[in-house]
């Protein structure tokens, strides 16, 4: 009797087992269970797929992200913030576990460390000023730079300085076109002096000793220099406005001077098209040396250029809708990670979601 007692109970044990529903646990590569594990996740300030409130919380795309990927995994993580390069130190020496970035996945980067699956998708995009209303307007904008103010402001102080000059040498010997009281006689003179330097030369007024015809002849070299000077300054603006219009994708990049971000893949792409240009620390710094025209356009990231040109840019930043040069965006992991099967897993499941579009929304709008 026992036996059958003993029997029976084994019996709905296992039953019981089989009809009950199994409890979900993740576990590591290695096979041990991720609960409760405390995690080292470094991250830093890129908006919109990182961004830092003013009371020191994370917000943006990558960090909802992994926030979600942490609730599943059943894990609690410390957030810290480093620079791009101590990111990538810390990763590969072990003192992070996970790295938060919206970072390109490359050839070069995967032999240092292992990306996760991609999370996000997109290409370099190319930012350009925003054109004015008119583009006669957008031309005077261009044409009227600090560099041809500032030639015009010596010009015509040398030429009220040669202007004074003649009249001081002129005044007495020469009074029937340079005398007179005097305000007469250098009004007289500067009149000589602008007509002179433009290459004018009315002839109306004339000096006839032998010092002022000595000043008349340096003065009309000077004026073919001061002369070529502005019609270069001028045709210079005018060029730069044509091409700032004419930018409509890569291929018009050619021959323009390009701002963007060292170290990266907008960079790196730059130098193999043999593109020039000229490096800033920020996003925002290149952005705003576009509005000064101190480059004709900027190239980096597409969702980015659009984040930083509708938040900081007042408008002044067209970021072309077209994007290039494909890149793919992924959390990254050091080589080996025993986290990498369970993260992806836990990625590919949140990304696949409707909820994923919503959060992709909030962050960049319709782009």
């Amino acid at each position: 009797m026992p036996q059958s007692l003993s029997a029976w109970s084994g019996t709905a044990l296992v039953v019981l087992s089989l009809a009950l529903p199994a409890t979900a646990s993740i576990h590591d590569e290695e096979g041990r269970e991720l609960a409760g594990t405390k995690l080292v996740v470094g991250t830093r300030v890129r908006p919109p797929f990182m961004i830092k409130n003013d009371d020191g919380t994370w917000s943006g795309i990558a960090i909802d992200l992994w926030r979600d990927i942490a609730g599943q995994l059943g894990v609690s993580y410390e957030l810290q913030e480093r620079d791009r390069e101590a990111l990538f130190r810390g990763i590969q020496d072990g003192s992070f576990d996970v790295v938060v970035d919206a970072l390109a996945i490359t050839a070069e980067r995967e032999r240092l460390v292992d990306f996760s699956h991609p999370y996000y998708t997109t290409g370099l995009g190319i930012a350009v000023p925003r054109q004015i209303s008119s583009d006669w307007i957008g031309a005077l904008h261009h044409v009227l730079s600090r560099q041809l103010l500032q030639l015009l402001v010596v010009i015509a102080a040398a030429t009220l300085l040669v202007g004074v000059l003649v009249w001081v040498v002129e005044r007495k010997r020469n009074a029937q076109h340079f005398g007179g009281r005097t305000t007469e006689g250098i009004g007289s003179a500067v009149w000589w002096s602008a007509t002179t330097m433009t290459t004018v030369g009315y002839g109306d007024k004339a000096p006839i000793t032998a010092t002022g015809r000595m000043i008349a002849v340096v003065w009309m070299f000077i004026g073919i220099v001061l002369v070529s000077g502005i019609t270069a300054t001028i045709t210079t603006a005018l060029t730069v406005h044509r091409l700032g219009s004419r930018i409509q994708g890569p291929d018009d990049l050619a021959g323009t001077w390009v701002a963007t971000i060292p170290g990266t893949v907008a960079e790196a792409y730059l130098k193999q098209h043999h593109v020039a240009s000229r490096s800033y620390a920020t996003v925002a710094e290149g952005l705003r040396a576009v509005v000064r025209h101190q480059v004709d356009a900027m190239v980096y990231d597409a969702p980015i250029l659009k984040y930083v040109a509708q938040t900081e840019m007042d408008g002044a930043i067209r970021v072309l809708h077209a994007t290039f040069d494909h890149e793919d965006y992924g959390l990254i992991i050091p080589q080996g990670s025993r986290l990498r099967e369970p993260l992806n897993r836990a990625l590919l499941t949140i990304t696949r979601e409707p909820g994923w579009q919503d959060v992709l929304r909030s962050y960049l709008g319709n782009q």
